[in-house]
Formats: structure tokens, sequence, C-alpha cells
């Protein structure tokens, strides 16, 4: 299902909770051809020209497919770096055939207050992406090198870095990057399935997350970001006026994915979740 103005796509649409979805990671490393590379390393060294962009060359996870089994949805991986993802999907994804795409694999999550409105966040010029658009909070999904070097050669590589690949702890992560959240401040959290950037290529795990802070303590948590100047503004509208802000504003294609998942959620009501929240308890203490 194409999205209203054929930016993001839908790959898989459900709602599963943290548990339930799965990264396979294989441990092999995508290759590119030499033609590729060095369009991968012609963008790079322009980017690091350029003093607004804030960079970093870290191991990624390239998306090769879905599957689900046993109320799981189970995402696909193999081993990129941000380095190739940003020389072929950001900066070359119109001239590249589609086995050449790094396809960085990303999370986001719409981070609704307990008086019910949701967060959106300005991208500032130091990203790589969607730069000056509104967006939900996220980030690419990147793998500690020292896990991975660890565990690459090992049998079950999957299962050895489970945690580090687990999309809940990457949301998580984003929370404290970008809004200095803790685990304490997040009431629960659920994914509503997977959305694919069609100007870049980039697929993106879609979340919906419920915190404890009213839409004012939302607003302010720039200070207590530990990225800094990830954004250049915070703002919170109610759930009624995502349609119409999204006609009026430039929001990322995959901001407008989420979204769009999260209105729907939301508006049918999210009592699903509540009704969860006790088998996600004695699972995670188990």
């Amino acid at each position: 299902m194409l999205g209203l103005d054929q930016e993001f796509s839908y790959i898989k649409r459900g709602k599963w909770l943290p548990l339930d979805v799965v990264i396979d990671a294989i441990p092999k490393k995508k290759e590119y051809a030499k033609t590729t590379q060095k369009m991968i390393d012609a963008a790079w060294k322009q980017a690091q020209q350029n003093p607004d962009l804030k960079l970093t060359n870290n191991l990624v996870f390239s998306y090769l497919g879905y599957t689900t089994k046993g109320g799981c949805l189970i995402v696909k991986t193999q081993m990129t770096d941000f380095k190739s993802f940003y020389g072929t999907n950001v900066c070359n994804h119109a001239t590249l055939p589609a086995t050449e795409l790094a396809n960085a694999l990303a999370v986001c999550t719409v981070v609704i207050s307990k008086d019910n409105a949701i967060l959106l966040g300005k991208r500032s010029s130091s990203v790589a992406e969607s730069q000056q658009m509104w967006h939900v909070i996220g980030g690419t999904m990147d793998l500690n090198r020292h896990t991975y070097h660890d565990n690459a050669q090992r049998p079950n590589f999957g299962s050895r870095i489970a945690i580090d690949t687990s999309p809940y702890s990457h949301i998580m992560k984003e929370l404290k990057e970008e809004l200095g959240l803790t685990p304490r401040q997040v009431d629960h959290s659920i994914c509503l399935g997977l959305g694919m950037n069609l100007l870049i290529g980039k697929p993106e795990m879609l979340y919906i997350t419920r915190v404890k802070l009213t839409a004012k303590q939302l607003r302010n948590c720039a200070t207590h970001a530990i990225l800094q100047g990830e954004h250049s503004a915070l703002l919170t509208i109610a759930l009624e006026d995502i349609p119409q802000f999204i006609a009026d504003n430039p929001v990322a294609p995959i901001g407008k994915a989420a979204l769009y998942a999260a209105f729907v959620y939301l508006r049918d009501g999210d009592a699903w979740a509540q009704q969860s929240q006790n088998t996600l308890a004695e699972r995670m203490q188990s």
C-alpha cells in the first residue's frame, strides 16, 4: 500500500509487543561493486567537508526481508556500515540498482504523552537525511563493533547478539539520546510494523511509545538530550490534528508512515496494549 504522496509504503502492518520483534542477523557483510564503492567513497569524502553534517561510520544492519512465525515479526538482516548507506541510499538511490543499495534498517517511534499529545521534532542540518523536516523520534540501527567482531565467527551469531539487535533496545536508546528519557519514564511501546522511505529506499521499524510525561515536559526535553542539536525544535500536537499537520508542513516520509499508523491505532483505541502488559511483564521476568 503506497503512501498518499508516493513517499512511503507499508511493508508489513500489525501489532507486536517488544519481545515479539526479532532481528535475524547473519554475520556476512554486504559487498559492493567497484564502481559502487567509488561512489560511496566520493559521497563520504564530500560529506566530511560539510561542517554542518555530524556523521559516524558505525556498523549497521542491512535489511534483507521479513517473515512472521509464532506471532513474532522476524526481520532478516546482514551487516553493512553507515558510510555505505549514505553513499548508496542517501546520495545515489536513483542511479544504483536495488542490489547495490545498503538499505540500512532504522527504528522510529511516535511518542505520545500521558495527556495524549504527539511529539514531533524538526530535524536539523546536522543529520544525513530529511533535514529541516518534521519527524518522529528514531534513527538507524547500529551495532557495537566489539560485539560484532567477538561473535561474527561463532555459531548462532544471531542469538549471541540478540540484546544488541533488539529494535526495542534501539527505541530506548533513541529516546535517551534525543530526549534524555529513561526506561522509568516509559509506560509501554508497541511495534506497528515495517515501513519504507521510497525516496531513498530506507526500511524502518514503526513503533508507538507512551511515556509518563506531559506534553509540556516533553517539549522541554531537548536540554536533557545526549545528542544535542539533532532537532532544531520540538512540538506537540493533538491526535486529531495529525492529518492536517502533515498536509500543511514538511514531514519526513517515514515520519508520515509512523504517524498515520499511530493515528489509526489510537483512533481505534489502544486497549490491546494495556491488556498485553501483564503478559509482557511475565515474559520479561522469565
